[in-house]
């Protein structure tokens, strides 16, 4: 699945709710993103998708609220499983509902979820975590540069907004995005 987007609707479901897909399983997923409510009734929910298994992720984005009634929520994805990786990515909705909820990956019991809700975070999953952001860190550039986001060929950098995919940028035609790297800190 490439440049695919969901919007303009809510996603609902009794068990793997997922802004663009429910469940991925042996699936690779590029450069989409989902701005949909999701709202599962029961549990697994997730921006992106719900579930995760032996799949690849990357450059992509969930930006709707995520909320999981009973249990099991990511800003991103619930769960990521196997040999999966999710790469360059990023979360922007409100996770809530009952236990066991992450702003980006939840994978792990109850110490693991993150209680304050409103939080934003990017980065690459492989088992590890992501990077939790500010608002303003989640606009700059400077972050998804050195966490490999490609600005060139993939991203679109939009002053003082959250990052886009290049394919979708409406305007692009009007506007060059054209990318020039902040000059390097002369102390370090």
């Amino acid at each position: 699945l490439t440049e695919s987007k969901a919007e303009g609707g809510q996603v609902r479901s009794y068990n793997y709710a997922g802004g663009l897909v429910g469940y991925t399983n042996t699936a690779t997923i590029s450069k989409s993103w989902a701005s949909n409510p999701v709202v599962a009734t029961y549990r697994y929910a997730g921006g992106l998708t719900a579930y995760i298994n032996n799949s690849t992720v990357s450059d992509c984005y969930a930006e709707g609220t995520v909320t999981a009634n009973n249990q099991k929520a990511g800003g991103f994805a619930y769960q990521v499983s196997g040999t999966s990786q999710v790469t360059h990515s990023y979360a922007l909705g409100v996770v809530t509902g009952g236990t066991y909820k992450n702003s980006f990956i939840y994978t792990g019991g109850p110490a693991a979820a993150t209680t304050t809700n409103k939080v934003k975070a990017q980065g690459t999953y492989t088992g590890g975590g992501a990077t939790v952001l500010t608002e303003a860190e989640m606009k700059s550039d400077v972050l998804f540069i050195t966490a490999g986001f490609d600005f060139i060929d993939t991203w679109t950098p939009i002053t003082g907004q959250y990052h886009k995919l290049r394919w979708d940028t409406d305007d692009a035609e009007e506007h060059d995005y054209s990318y020039t790297p902040p000059a390097a800190d002369a102390e370090g």
